[in-house]
């Protein structure tokens, strides 16, 4: 049988050492041969450049970074795991969405805090910054990327000519809130701690993991993706602790018997 995986993009390193390792437990535990890869993107795909990290990068331009992120996993992958893009079976994105769907008026200055720092207080549903505009223009370039990402099936990247499935999937804050029910969690050494902490806990334990990730909320209790992106929902619910993440789990194992 030729070796399948499902490319996950995600943001940061935190998210692939929390969910590559369990995902692939659990997905082996079902008996499934397909696994998961994931490539980190490194900073917010949804509006970052891809090998100019500091640069901003046009919404509507969202697929065209994410197709430059598969091809950047699959050159890297040549001296390693030898991936071809024929190996891919379907592709998926994992993003913080750092409330960007609240309320324009939900974005408020002051707090204390130093600049250019952006702080979520969920107990009161704010986002409190130095730059409102800046903000709230950045959350509605957020929007219309995953918008664009949430309304795409398949994915073809330049050079190859068969489409692959695809998928977005979020954390709802980001991936501390989503998984760990943390809301202060801010340095990358504590980002990393945590999901190391969270790999030990439910390692060898495929089907602890996915009960747990089953009890996090979800706009869709029943598994249904279109309405996990519920906008007037992810605008009720956007400081809540959320995530699409098991339903992503399920689309895998999913596709992979299809195999």
């Amino acid at each position: 049988m030729e070796k399948k995986i499902v490319l996950v993009i995600c943001e940061g390193d935190s998210d692939k050492k929390a969910l590559q390792i369990l995902i692939n437990q659990y997905l082996a535990d079902k008996h499934i041969s397909t696994q998961i890869g994931c490539e980190v993107y490194g900073t917010d795909f949804l509006f970052h450049d891809l090998k100019n990290p500091n640069e901003f990068s046009a919404a509507d331009k969202i697929l065209e970074r994410i197709k430059e992120a598969i091809l950047d996993f699959l050159a890297q992958s040549k001296n390693k795991s030898r991936y071809k893009w024929s190996d891919i079976l379907a592709v998926t994105t994992i993003s913080d969405l750092d409330a960007c769907y609240c309320d324009p008026k939900d974005v408020v200055s002051g707090n204390g805090i130093i600049e250019t720092t952006t702080e979520y207080d969920c107990s009161r549903r704010k986002i409190f910054c130095n730059d409102v505009v800046f903000i709230r223009e950045r959350n509605e370039w957020k929007k219309e990327a995953l918008g664009i990402l949430y309304t795409t099936d398949f994915i073809l990247p330049n050079n190859y000519k068969i489409a692959v499935p695809f998928r977005a999937f979020y954390n709802n804050l980001n991936l501390e809130h989503s998984l760990y029910n943390d809301t202060n969690c801010n340095s990358e050494d504590q980002k990393n701690h945590l999901a190391r902490t969270f790999v030990q806990n439910y390692r060898n334990k495929p089907i602890d993991f996915y009960k747990y990730i089953s009890s996090i909320p979800s706009l869709s209790p029943k598994g249904d993706y279109k309405q996990s992106w519920n906008e007037y929902q992810l605008l009720k619910h956007a400081f809540d602790r959320l995530t699409n993440i098991k339903i992503m789990i399920d689309w895998i194992v999913d596709l992979a018997k299809k195999v």
